[in-house]
């Protein structure tokens, strides 16, 4: 089968979404399909049955490169002929639409807004454009079918979109569990030993691109509660200096610790006991499974999709989304103390829910889409 697959970047070296995207178009190239990726970038080499195709935009930041990239993918698509055209971010004109990105309309409605975003926010031209191009998908009649991350979402595109039931499929994200898994703890010592960390300490670790989304305010918060000897180990790129003032505010400098990004964060869930991630919204989250894959102790929003997977008080808890920063001190306590048993089931939960066996049910739907 002849698949196209669409996204900005293609990279194992950013955020879940293309390290995500780039191990999907791996499997399916596995299970025997003729793999065409159009992207603006590529942090990954050409590969077997994987080809590229460099997508050109504007090189400067601005919400006019992102309607470059729909506008150029669409001519070039035109260029060939594709069993199933597949968008892994915000695209029109494709067969079938798996939904990666935050449903736009939604994040706008449930974050607390600056002074900028209420002046603003109805002119600005980068949301006009994402809000727009957001309803031409979910009203496309070219696209056959949705692929929603969670029930949750599936449930947002109904509301916002009236999208009809029977064309919205979730799938749950895979993991690779060949990289993913309680054997990244012999890594503890290793990563502790670089950051300067107790080997006894208990470490909590927050792992996001979007520190506003995924809430980081929140875990910096929950410090002020726990006992001195709790670390907080911060994995993504953020404005960190955002949050200078209010770790010095609480006299939790040196319980702190933020890394950027890293290329191998295997060995960073193998130095952690408690992952935490308390988001405002977001859709599913790879880094959740992964760390259940790793047999970590977890603490998920219920605003979050992959609280979907998590059995509360089993293979993890699951925090409600008005919950203080004292009761997440009291999640973390809790979820520390039991890190063996959550961890030992959530691993196992995880072990079910693969990469390859998520491609092979993907593959399955762009069949049933395409005719073949």
């Amino acid at each position: 089968m002849k698949v196209a697959l669409l996204r900005r970047e293609f990279s194992l070296s950013k955020g879940g979404a293309e390290g995500y995207s780039v191990a999907l178009a791996r499997c399916l190239a596995k299970l025997g399909c003729e793999v065409h990726l159009f992207a603006e970038k590529f942090g990954i080499p050409q590969e077997e049955r994987l080809l590229h195709h460099i997508v050109p935009t504007l090189k400067y930041r601005t919400f006019i490169r992102h309607l470059m990239f729909v506008r150029s993918a669409r001519k070039m698509l035109k260029t060939e002929e594709f069993d199933s055209i597949v968008a892994l971010a915000r695209f029109d004109s494709t067969d079938v639409y798996r939904s990666g990105d935050p449903l736009f309309i939604h994040w706008l409605k449930c974050h607390k807004p600056t002074i900028s975003d209420r002046i603003f926010g109805f002119i600005n031209p980068k949301q006009l454009s994402l809000l727009a191009l957001e309803e031409r998908i979910f009203l496309s009649a070219r696209i056959r079918k949705i692929v929603a991350l969670s029930q949750m979402d599936k449930q947002l595109m109904i509301l916002y979109y009236r999208v009809p039931k029977h064309k919205i499929t979730v799938l749950y994200n895979g993991v690779d569990t060949e990289r993913f898994n309680p054997s990244v703890k012999r890594f503890r010592k290793e990563v502790r030993d670089k950051l300067s960390i107790p080997e006894d300490a208990p470490v909590l670790l927050f792992v996001g691109m979007d520190f506003k989304r995924k809430n980081l305010v929140s875990v910096i918060d929950s410090l002020a509660y726990l006992p001195s000897e709790f670390i907080l180990l911060v994995v993504g790129a953020g404005k960190q200096k955002r949050f200078d003032e209010r770790i010095k505010t609480l006299n939790i400098k040196n319980r702190v610790i933020f890394t950027g990004r890293v290329n191998e964060i295997e060995r960073y869930y193998g130095a952690a006991d408690v992952f935490v991630l308390p988001s405002l919204y977001d859709p599913f989250c790879n880094a959740v499974l992964e760390a259940m894959a790793c047999g970590l102790s977890v603490i998920v929003s219920e605003n979050a999709g992959a609280s979907e997977l998590i059995e509360n008080e089993k293979s993890g808890l699951i925090l409600s989304s008005n919950s203080s920063a004292k009761e997440l001190s009291d999640k973390i306590i809790n979820a520390y103390n039991q890190k063996e048993r959550f961890g030992t089931s959530a691993a196992e939960r995880a072990s079910k829910q693969t990469i390859l066996s998520y491609a092979e049910s993907f593959l399955k739907l762009l069949k049933e889409t395409s005719g073949h």
